[in-house]
Order: structure tokens, then C-alpha cells, then sequence
């Protein structure tokens, strides 16, 4: 599987969403539906890149009613549809979407290829991201450190997802715990590679938390 990485700020929030290419459904094989979604998923891709978030989500759309009937609701391809969807959803200001998505592309990952998967790793990254958005803090601290704990299974420790993930930890724990400031994850040193610019500096709640 070949991830496309797409970065932004969630209200200061390093959020380390990613998008999910389809291109493993070329290596399965060539027959023309799998040629299909693989470009159907670098379109969704590039509408992401261009700012046109509404176009994307409509065509992520199609691109998850397209896998299903290709593979069915129990493939990994279809979870990684499903988690482009949620994607789409999240980056058009729809959390609550986003999260139902992804909830539904964690049951496919776990069932197919195992809570450990790769897959699970990224699926959760961005599913927590739609959790802060909520204002859901504990939650979605909760779901960092899952993934963390995954994307740590998996990748070389000085891998950028890693550095997102424990990012995003020491920030959502600076709202949870404002005496965290500048505490490392998992009571290890501080980074000077990984750590913010301005670590003094708090990060600021979702405005949709303003009124909660």
C-alpha cells in the first residue's frame, strides 16, 4: 500500500491526516475496474491538493460505492476507501461523518489484517483528529496513543508519522494537563527534532469548542 501524505493545522493542531492511494489494487491485477479505482483514488487526491474539498468528497463517494462492488464490504480496500471518505468529511468541517467512517474502516482493518496493521495506524491517526475536532480531548488522547503504539509496530521510530503522532500527544495533553507544557510521550526525553517551534506557546481549543 502506497500512502500520499496530506498536512495540515487543525486550530494549531498538527493533525498528520493521510490520504490513502489505491494502487495496490493494480497489483492484484490488471482487469479494468481495478485500473479504475486506482485512478479514481489519485483524482480524489488531487482535487484534496487543488483545495476543491467538496468535489473530492463527492468523488470519494463514488470511489466507495465502486470498491464495494469490487471487493465487497470485508477487504482492506474497501477500508481504505472507507477512510478516504472519512477524510473527506473531516477536511469539508464534518467530524461527526468523518468519525462514523473511520469507526467502520477500524472494524474492516481489525477483521481482514489485525488490529496491528499498518493500515490501523493511519486509519486512527486521522480518526482522532476528528475526535479533537469534537472536543472530545481525553478521547481522542486515547486514540493518539493507539496509534502510536501501531505506527511504532511498524515504522523506523524516526518516521515522520511517529513524529506527527507523539506531536499530536504532547499538544492535546497541554490542553488536558496545562503543567505538561514541554513533557515528553512515554517519559522519554524531549526531541529537539519533533518538538514545536514555539513549545511555551499553548495549543488553543477547536472554536467549536467555544461554547461547549
Amino acid at each position: 500500500v502506497v500512502v500520499l501524505f496530506v498536512r495540515l493545522s487543525f486550530w494549531g493542531i498538527f493533525a498528520g491526516l493521510v490520504l490513502l492511494v489505491q494502487t495496490s489494487a493494480v497489483i492484484a491485477g490488471d482487469r479494468a475496474e481495478n485500473r479504475e479505482l486506482y485512478l479514481l483514488s489519485l483524482r480524489v487526491a488531487a482535487l484534496h491538493d487543488a483545495g476543491d474539498q467538496r468535489g473530492a468528497l463527492s468523488l470519494a463517494k463514488v470511489l466507495v460505492q465502486k470498491t464495494k462492488q469490487t471487493y465487497g464490504r470485508s477487504h482492506p480496500q474497501y477500508a481504505m476507501a472507507l477512510s478516504n471518505l472519512a477524510l473527506a468529511h473531516e477536511l469539508s468541517n464534518e467530524p461527526e461523518n468523518a468519525e462514523r467512517l473511520y469507526l467502520e474502516a477500524v472494524e474492516v482493518v481489525e477483521a481482514t489484517l489485525g488490529p496491528n496493521a499498518p493500515l490501523m495506524g493511519s486509519v486512527l491517526n486521522n480518526m482522532a483528529a476528528a475526535v479533537f475536532t469534537q472536543c472530545r480531548l481525553a478521547e481522542a488522547e486515547r486514540i493518539y496513543v493507539r496509534a502510536l503504539k501501531v505506527l511504532s509496530q511498524n515504522l523506523k521510530p524516526m518516521h515522520r508519522d511517529i513524529r506527527a503522532a507523539k506531536n499530536n500527544l504532547r499538544k492535546i495533553r497541554s490542553l488536558l494537563r496545562p503543567d505538561f507544557q514541554r513533557a515528553s510521550v512515554r517519559g522519554s526525553k524531549p526531541d529537539r527534532r519533533t518538538a514545536d517551534r514555539q513549545p511555551t506557546k499553548r495549543i488553543a481549543l477547536p472554536p467549536t469548542c467555544a461554547s461547549s
